[in-house]
């Protein structure tokens, strides 16, 4: 058996914000806002979608809500975002 202290215990934390749809006709119209992001519904998330996506992540913030950005000339007003912080569970790693 392996000596206790030749592991670490490894936790990795996320932080991120992604466009999100926020009615049907977003498809037809993604830039509902005109803060920019992507052009088609299939590269958003939602919070649902986050969740299915990455199921090994404890999510301690994950909210959709509407929110000024401001990331630039053609990125900047209202737009529409899930806002996600997310922690992976710590693993034993060897040390060294």
């Amino acid at each position: 058996m392996a000596n206790a202290s030749a592991f670490v215990l490894v936790q990795a934390q996320t932080l991120f914000q992604y466009q999100r749809p926020i009615h049907p006709t977003q498809e037809k119209n993604p830039h509902v806002y005109g803060t920019g992001g992507g052009k088609s519904v299939d590269l958003m998330q939602t919070a649902a979608s986050l969740r299915a996506e990455l199921p090994g992540l404890d999510f301690v913030h994950l909210e959709e809500l509407e929110r000024e950005v401001v990331e630039g000339t053609f990125h900047t007003g209202l737009g529409a975002v899930v806002q996600a912080i997310g922690i992976k569970p710590a693993i034993a790693m060897p040390a060294g």
